[in-house]
């Protein structure tokens, strides 16, 4: 009777399915923090460029702290890099601001990559 002896079959399944299944929840609830981090940025530095667009002498700096404010309890904000450039755009002076937002995605032990995210508001500039 030892060949229908499956007493211990369920245990063994569930060794060998639960690491993958585990592991690949975990990479899923990283991949959704990241997108709600990178929407976060994106708002973020919509509120910045409404900011720009109200005071056309705000600078770069400025943007980039107003941005980082709005995320720190959000998302990490040193993760956010903050670019402000002026220029014209079909004929019309503009803002142009632009974050990214940089997260790793990956299963501890094993493997790691990075994943960025950028958004570019452009505003009408005074």
């Amino acid at each position: 009777p030892f060949g229908k002896d499956d007493s211990g079959a369920a245990a063994v399944e569930f060794a060998l399915v639960a690491p993958v299944c585990l592991a690949l929840m975990f990479e899923i609830l990283q991949l959704g923090w990241a997108l709600h981090c990178a929407a976060s940025t994106r708002y973020a530095l919509e509120r910045g460029m409404r900011a720009v667009t109200l005071n056309p002498a705000m600078t770069q700096s400025q943007l980039e702290t107003a941005v980082q404010t709005d995320l720190a309890t959000i998302a990490d904000p040193d993760a956010v890099q903050v670019s402000l450039r002026r220029e014209s755009v079909a004929g019309a002076a503009s803002a142009i601001g632009t974050a990214t937002f940089t997260s790793e995605i990956g299963v501890p032990m094993l493997y790691t990559y990075p994943i960025s995210f950028t958004a570019q508001i452009v505003t009408p500039a005074t």
